[in-house]
């Protein structure tokens, strides 16, 4: 039986500056099993917010997140529609 729920990988954020170039996110490998949890720590600036912003498809500068996208687009819909 497969508990996985959903798996990213390769992930990379960039922004841009000028002429150069942020490296927020580099080749993040994620993934979450079913009835698990999670925190995501760092300090200010680290790229937490870009990440989940990422995983929850309201940053879609990365379409190709597979099926991660979908998953967790369908899960946070399902939660904020429970919460109603």
């Amino acid at each position: 039986m497969n508990n996985l729920l959903f798996k990213c990988s390769k992930i990379c954020k960039n922004f841009y500056q000028g002429e150069g170039v942020v490296e927020v996110l580099k080749d993040i490998d994620f993934s979450l099993e079913k009835s698990s949890s999670v925190a995501i720590t760092g300090p200010s600036g680290s790229g937490k917010t870009t990440l989940l912003n990422v995983l929850s498809g309201l940053d879609l500068s990365l379409i190709h997140i597979s099926e991660a996208h979908e998953t967790l687009r369908y899960l946070v819909c399902r939660l904020l529609l429970e919460k109603k």
